[in-house]
């Protein structure tokens, strides 16, 4: 700091030093002099990391996506600097480093301050709404009530009761804040986060309910301390923010309650983005800070309480998020960025606590409209400065992220496609295709082979196409379709010996990877190519008829697994480990067994340790959940480990430059890749399009009878049948493109398909009765393809 900035500061500090002498006061003055000089000395030692987090609020460097042409200063916020600093005390600012003084102007020096004629419209959008109608005369009076807080050596009395009356001038001093939201009976002691009293909350949401402009009014003061620079964002002013989203509720949020009022008053949407616009920029080191307001109560953690608490921030998020967003096709309103982003950091807290569902952050009216490839384009240019909905998936349910995964592979598939063309000038025809021939009676022989024998991983990721032998269908979708779904049949069947599937239970059906003492390098590039097989289904928008269980998906993402994970692999084991967790006898005595797990497979039994000397190590109350915690990860992970980073291998091999992992949650993956098998026809019929027949034609409505009185069974074939697929897609039938086109009168025939084009060929029969024998005598026998 050079000899002019040590006298400047000097000055000031001795300004503030014949202010009173509180050292609050001076501690005040002090900030916003070291604020002052990293705006506007560019004195900021971290002027060249423009990604840091930590800057201070007032800083350039903080701002800079609002710099008006000069490097590294706000003038705006200059601007509104300088009253502040004037009200302090201090009427000469130091000049801008290598800037000469006027000495004709005296005193003052030539800084942007003086400069710049601040003007309501240089402000950012989070000022000029709701801030507009502040001039400097209330910033004074605002900084001036600040500091009349500062100077009380205790919090202000605040009255809570009916009728009392309120001072609302507790809202400028986090003390006094604090001391309001968070009663004394609440506290746990000075290091403890005790959480929220929600319904103490709730009781001053209903003493406020009367007083909405006073109370817009104080939260607006108690956020311009953070805009200002009076006050920064860090652990102990993490609830008061928070605690904003808690008093704009007339309904009771209590730690056993799980529903939310469907009708609030709800917080004025300016407000919820400036609060947003602060809260955001929290660096991670404060997450935990946050998630610990969120759900702990009493100073202990409550799921419940959690939840509640989660719940009401979403519900003022979203509504705020609807209320700024206008058209998707644009870019975002930087109000609505800014909850966006404080959605990521309750993202994160939901992540690891398991609080709410992921469709919780889905957001409605961004699913509905959004335009997926303009999204997509402003996601991969993030120079262009746009915020892209990509970039935050959890506001994306499983239908729109598929959508997006399905844009991302046409470019690719069309960048290798003229990748292709461009070689085949210099080594030959090569073709811009995925292509297998196969038999019908050796399907799944000759498409591993071929898959084994694709050179490079960039031709699995060419568009798939598919030939049957001797069947002159041409594919247009369905016939790759029809390839996968017997494919993945005969390959998950238990006499195929890669799988192992449970046969009763809730576990039915479901294949899990087959242990076995060792595995040949044959074994696994088997199951390599099954990986390859999964992701170029992936890469293709075709959901297989496979039922893996959640955790193979959540592995493949990298989400941690869970006893309940195992409960879905083998629920006797996962039941097993649940009662030597609530045991409440002596387990030593009564379970007799060391830390180790049996495997057997082919005649052969083996024993493994779950840690280190296992077998020296005795099961006991204490070390018990260690003891199902280290089981878990055995059977999920270690027992299969090779087979398991073979199939991940393959599905990489297919995926690994695709936005997979960003994009999906593991049970989101799930549904993209198995389909969704719950099938509602009832949703299909409402967006079906007819060609040659009327909605209310009466073939029309017999058809639908027909549907509606088939068994489940006899409904999947219909729809394998119709489209190449007996699943439906993610978001279920809804999402389906379907049409019913007119075949002729002839009741001798048939109905057909084209399954490349989700096309139902149906003659328009007599009867119901006609209409039902024929349809079922055509799935009965729907494989193969033929040209019409």
């Amino acid at each position: 700091m050079s000899a002019s900035h040590e006298s400047l500061r000097d000055a000031l500090y001795g300004a503030a030093s014949k202010s009173p002498t509180s050292c609050n006061v001076r501690a005040a003055y002090e900030d916003l002099i070291q604020q002052y000089y990293a705006l506007v000395t560019r004195g900021c030692a971290r002027r060249h990391d423009r990604d840091a987090v930590d800057h201070s609020p007032l800083c350039g460097m903080y701002l800079n996506r609002y710099q008006h042409g000069r490097d590294e200063i706000n003038l705006p916020v200059t601007s509104r600097l300088s009253v502040v600093l004037a009200t302090l005390g201090p009427r000469h600012l130091c000049p801008v480093p290598g800037s000469p003084r006027d000495d004709a102007a005296g005193p003052a020096c030539r800084n942007p301050l003086h400069e710049h004629a601040w003007s309501g419209d240089d402000l950012p959008p989070s000022y000029r709404r709701g801030w507009d109608h502040f001039g400097d005369a209330e910033v004074a009076a605002l900084v001036n009530g600040y500091l009349a807080q500062l100077r009380s050596p205790a919090p202000s009395p605040v009255a809570v009761s009916d009728g009392a009356p309120f001072d609302w001038d507790a809202f400028l001093s986090m003390k006094s804040l604090r001391a309001l939201l968070i009663p004394a009976a609440s506290t746990t002691s000075n290091d403890a986060i005790p959480g929220f009293d929600l319904e103490h909350l709730h009781r001053l949401a209903l003493r406020w309910g009367d007083s909405r402009p006073s109370l817009v009014g104080a939260w607006t003061n108690t956020l311009g301390l953070f805009q200002l620079g009076l006050e920064s964002l860090r652990a102990e002013s993490v609830p008061v923010l928070l605690a904003f989203f808690f008093t704009w509720t007339a309904m009771p949020l209590t730690a056993s309650s799980t529903a939310l009022a469907t009708e609030h008053p709800p917080a004025p949407s300016h407000l919820t983005a400036t609060a947003c616009d602060i809260l955001h920029r929290a660096p991670p080191s404060l997450y935990p800070v946050i998630a610990k307001w969120l759900i702990h109560c009493g100073g202990v953690p409550h799921r419940a309480q959690g939840r509640a608490a989660l719940e009401r921030m979403l519900t003022l998020l979203h509504d705020a998020i609807a209320d700024w967003i206008t058209d998707l096709c644009e870019a975002v309103e930087p109000e609505a960025a800014f909850c966006i982003k404080t959605l990521k950091i309750l993202d994160t807290v939901n992540r690891k606590y398991d609080l709410v569902p992921l469709s919780a952050f889905y957001h409605p009216e961004i699913n509905d409209y959004l335009s997926v490839r303009d999204d997509y384009l402003r996601w991969k240019s993030p120079a262009s400065g746009d915020l892209a909905m990509a970039k935050y998936p959890f506001l994306l349910t499983p239908a729109t992220k598929a959508e997006v995964l399905r844009v991302e592979s046409t470019v690719h598939m069309r960048h290798e496609l003229q990748a292709t063309f461009f070689r085949s000038m210099f080594v030959g025809v090569q073709s811009p295709y995925l292509d297998l021939t196969v038999s019908r009676g050796s399907a799944l022989r000759d498409t591993l082979v071929q898959l084994a024998a694709v050179p490079s991983a960039r031709d699995l990721r060419k568009q798939l196409r598919v030939r049957f032998v001797g069947e002159p269908g041409v594919d247009e979708g369905g016939v790759q379709r029809e390839l996968l779904q017997l494919v993945t049949r005969d390959l998950f069947a238990p006499e195929y010996g890669m799988f192992v599937t449970h046969d009763a239970g809730a576990a039915r059906g479901v294949v899990w990877f087959r242990w076995a003492p060792e595995y040949d390098a044959a074994a696994l590039d088997e199951y390599e190519l099954v990986g390859k097989l999964v992701g170029i289904a992936l890469y293709n928008s075709i959901p297989l008829p496979v039922r893996f269980p959640l955790a193979v998906y959540k592995k493949l993402v990298g989400e941690p697994l869970a006893l309940r994970d195992l409960a879905e692999v083998d629920p006797d084991l996962a039941r097993g480990l649940e009662t030597l967790a609530a045991f409440e006898g002596d387990v030593a005595d009564a379970y007799c067994r060391a830390f180790t797990v049996d495997l057997e497979a082919l005649g052969v039994a083996r024993t493994f340790d779950l840690v280190p000397g296992g077998a020296q190590v005795e099961l006991t109350n204490a070390n018990r959940l260690e003891y199902i915690a280290r089981a878990v990860d055995f059977y999920l992970n270690r027992a299969v480990e090779s087979p398991f980073a073979a199939f991940r291998r393959g599905f990489d091999t297919v995926t690994g430059e695709s936005s997979v992992r960003h994009l999906f949650r593991g049970e989101e993956l799930m549904q993209v890749v198995a389909g969704t098998p719950d099938l509602d026809f009832d949703a299909l019929e409402a967006q079906t399009v007819y060609d040659g027949y009327a909605d209310d034609a009466p073939v029309v409505g017999h058809f639908w009878r027909v549907v509606r009185g088939m068994t489940p069974a006899e409904q999947r074939r219909l729809l394998f049948f119709a489209t190449g697929s007996d699943r439906a897609p993610a978001g279920g039938l809804g999402r389906l493109h379907f049409v019913i086109m007119r075949q002729g009168s002839d009741a001798d025939r048939l109905p057909s398909a084209h399954t490349c084009f989700n096309v139902l060929m149906l003659p328009e029969y007599a009867s119901e009765a006609a209409l039902a024998e024929k349809l079922r005598l055509a799935i009965a026998n729907a494989e193969g393809f033929g040209l019409m």
